[in-house]
């Protein structure tokens, strides 16, 4: 027996909330199946507080030809027309920003401002393509041949499969889906199964705001069921996934067959590079914000910290005491800056890098009690873990350079290629930066670059596409060319 879940027809979101189980989103209806229901307790209380249906490969189905059939509605769209449905799923995101900033928090444990800010964020992409979806031109192209006009315009791919991680759990989604539904690409989004419901109100403001049917659907369930009906379809044209290198490089293999387009954003470690020159209270500043955000647990999280010689103590006085006023607690309460509540992988990682650090000979200032606390290593080398790795963790590992090109080497001495961070007050030293660093992003004095209006991505082992920014649209769009002979 199959029933179908709440709809949102004739309902808020508060009551979309109360139900009790949760199934997949499919033809703009949530649905559960007879399969055994699965606890979601809330990640933070650890008390029993929802349930999810996971879905089945016949209702994977049912979300593949939801898309494909949602493909004509979509290109029958005027950009106009999609731009006011972009700017009314943004608005819809605003609206029910606080229950959805809740929900954030009690799935994967967020500081409930940081999920309030991360709503905004998603919803800041939605207003973005509502503007560049009205301004994706063609081309006419002057021929050699007298009789002939050339003309170029812009197409949607097609269908698109989006694979979106535990630590962000709307935006990530949003960040893709955006640009997607404004290229005319319906989508089939498999959220973590850390956090599904977050999924779920994002389906709701997509629905509420009016776009045709199939247009975006959640298949809740393992990764094995729902990768082995769409990876193999022809009728999937892309995939977008945000996550662990050795995932991204699996999806990349799989849609290879179909000749897929894809998009990968795999992680990172980023260098923080501190120049004597720098504003060093701006540089601490920013350094608490690209470092302790999400508890350490982002992809653009700074993660070795590289200051020159003559400052270095100096610096490290500073991020010191910025550090012990960090408050840390129930992510539910609004004081809270970092979260008592982690996924359980950022514990581990945490400890076997303080514990190799230490063993090598740096220096602990914090003398944290919990992963979760904050900690700052000095006397680091590159031998260690800390520097070699991705911590994910609010784990600072410091250690010093002497000159431009020492930085630029131990700050490109990794796989990752995908944010970096510079502070100097040397236009000169800023530009060798950014020409020399082996990053898709690099912030100047800026801890927090990642907007809607910036592309996002990166290069070597970080991956490959971008996601928002001017060429945002165009990841979801082929060139057609056509030639005609007068």
């Amino acid at each position: 027996m199959r029933a179908y879940g709440l709809s949102t027809n004739g309902t808020n979101m508060q009551s979309f909330l109360e139900n009790e189980t949760f199934g997949s989103f499919i033809s703009n209806e949530m649905i559960t199946s007879s399969k055994e229901l699965v606890d979601h307790p809330c990640f933070v209380s650890k008390k029993p507080w929802k349930k999810c249906s996971y879905i089945t490969r016949n209702e994977v189905q049912e979300a593949l030809s939801s898309a494909k059939n949602a493909s004509n509605d979509l290109k029958s769209l005027t950009p106009y027309e999609k731009r006011q449905l972009l700017f009314a799923t943004a608005h819809h995101l605003r609206q029910n920003k606080d229950l959805i900033a809740e929900v954030i928090t009690r799935e994967m444990g967020k500081p409930i401002l940081e999920s309030l800010g991360e709503v905004l964020y998603a919803a800041s992409y939605f207003d973005w393509f509502a503007e560049e979806v009205v301004r994706v031109y063609g081309l006419s192209i002057p021929s050699r041949s007298p009789n002939k006009k050339l003309l170029t315009s812009y197409e949607p791919v097609g269908p698109c499969y989006f694979v979106t991680p535990w630590n962000f759990p709307l935006s990530m989604a949003g960040r893709k889906i955006s640009g997607a539904l404004a290229a005319s690409c319906p989508c089939i989004n498999k959220p973590c199964l850390e956090a599904p419901i977050s999924k779920l109100l994002l389906a709701y403001c997509i629905k509420k705001a009016g776009w045709p049917s199939g247009s975006f659907n959640v298949a809740i369930g393992e990764h094995d069921v729902i990768n082995e009906v769409l990876l193999p379809s022809k009728d999937i044209k892309k995939v977008s996934f945000t996550g662990s290198v050795s995932v991204g490089k699996y999806l990349y293999k799989e849609s290879a067959e179909t000749l897929k387009k894809v998009t990968l954003e795999l992680g990172g470690n980023a260098p923080f590079i501190v120049f004597s020159d720098a504003n060093q209270v701006k540089a601490a500043d920013e350094l608490i914000v690209a470092k302790f955000r999400n508890t350490g647990q982002t992809c653009v999280c700074a993660n070795r910290i590289l200051v020159q010689e003559d400052v270095y103590e100096d610096f490290v006085e500073k991020i010191v005491a910025r550090a012990k006023l960090l408050k840390v607690g129930n992510p539910l309460d609004k004081e809270t800056q970092l979260s008592m509540h982690t996924h359980p992988s950022t514990e581990k990682k945490v400890k076997a890098h303080i514990e190799d650090a230490i063993k090598q000979g740096a220096k602990r200032h914090l003398n944290s009690k919990a992963h979760y606390e904050p900690e700052i290593l000095t006397e680091v080398t590159p031998d260690m873990l800390c520097f070699k790795e991705e911590t994910f963790g609010p784990l600072v590992s410091i250690l010093s350079f002497k000159t431009v090109e020492e930085a630029i080497e131990l700050a490109n001495s990794t796989e990752y290629g995908l944010a970096s961070y510079v502070f100097t007050s040397n236009l000169k030293t800023a530009h060798k930066m950014a020409d020399s660093l082996d990053f898709g992003m690099v912030g100047i004095n800026d801890g927090l670059p990642s907007a809607a209006e910036f592309p996002f991505g990166g290069v070597k082992d970080s991956g490959f596409g971008r996601e928002g920014g001017p060429s945002g649209i165009y990841e979801f769009l082929y060139t057609k060319s056509i030639s005609m002979k007068l």
